[in-house]
């Protein structure tokens, strides 16, 4: 298993500077910030979620990211909602603003799920998502930036260090050297991603 502090200790060893400690540290977190919302197996999330009678709105997950499929399970019987933009809802609201029943619409607004028809009763919302995963301080934090993204984190970092910390003409053809091997790490991990979801794609149903 590999940590914060693993990496920050590889790359110190790897570019040959121990005094770089903080810039190494922020290095990584900037990696780690840049392929945040790159879509890989391991930052797809889902969520189960419920509705109330009369609450138009619906918190979203704490680590969400971007929507893939939003449902809803209506008398045993599963539906994909319709995503539509806030002001959209809007306008719709603002002529029929006390329907209720059960959603066919939402959208995304302010960290929150909005639902039209406003919902008449609890039913089940089941989500799948682009999600954030958990920030590290602690050199013993990890995630799965740090086993399965590793390379591609740590080659990143190390570029940045090369490229605006270090610089130089060295410094300058070693980035572009592992600027190439960042491409084919990221080529690789979406092929992998892709075949993945290709066999094991997360639906609705297996919640």
């Amino acid at each position: 298993m590999s940590t914060y502090g693993t990496m920050q200790d590889r790359i110190a060893d790897e570019i040959n500077r121990t005094d770089l400690t903080t810039q190494i540290q922020s290095a990584i977190k900037s990696a780690i910030q840049f392929y945040k919302t790159h879509r890989f197996n391991f930052n797809e999330g889902k969520s189960v979620r419920n509705t109330a009678d009369g609450d138009e709105f619906v918190g979203l997950p704490s680590d969400y990211l971007e929507v893939d499929t939003l449902g809803i399970t209506v008398s045993s019987r599963y539906y994909q909602l319709m995503q539509r933009t806030h002001e959209s809802l809007d306008k719709i609201t603002w002529s029929d603003g006390s329907y209720k029943g059960f959603p066919i619409m939402y959208a995304i607004y302010e960290q929150n799920i909005r639902l039209y028809p406003i919902p008449d009763g609890t039913y089940e919302l089941k989500m799948t998502y682009l999600r954030s995963l958990s920030d590290v301080s602690a050199t013993g934090d990890t995630s799965s930036w740090f086993t399965d993204g590793e390379e591609l984190v740590r080659t990143h970092a190390k570029i940045d260090l090369l490229e605006n910390i270090i610089r130089g003409p060295d410094a300058m053809n070693e980035a572009g050297s592992l600027r190439m091997r960042e491409n084919e790490v990221l080529r690789n991990m979406r092929s992998a991603s892709t075949r993945r979801r290709a066999t094991n794609r997360i639906t609705p149903s297996g919640f």
